[in-house]
C-alpha cells in the first residue's frame, strides 16, 4: 500500500528499499526498540553505509547487512 509507505531509498548496491509504517512498528516494538524515532538515521545507513556484509541466499534473494556509525 502506497499510503503505508514510510520511506523508500536507493542503496549503494543498486536496489531500492521500501519501509512501511507497519514494518517499522514491528522492528521498533520487537527487534530493535532503540531505533524508535530514528527514521532519518536508518535512511542514511541504507543510502551511505559504513560497511556492507554479504550474507546468505534466502529463497531467490540475497541478504546483506548494512552498518552505520550513526545508528550506534
Amino acid at each position: 500500500m502506497v499510503e503505508d509507505l514510510l520511506f523508500e531509498v536507493q542503496t549503494k548496491l543498486g536496489f531500492s528499499v521500501r519501509v512501511t509504517k507497519n514494518y517499522r512498528e514491528l522492528i521498533v516494538a520487537i527487534k530493535r526498540p532503540v531505533l524508535r524515532r530514528r527514521e532519518q538515521d536508518i535512511r542514511k545507513v541504507f543510502e551511505e553505509p559504513d560497511a556492507i556484509k554479504e550474507g546468505e541466499l534466502i529463497g531467490s534473494k540475497e541478504e546483506y547487512t548494512l552498518t552505520g556509525k550513526q545508528i550506534h
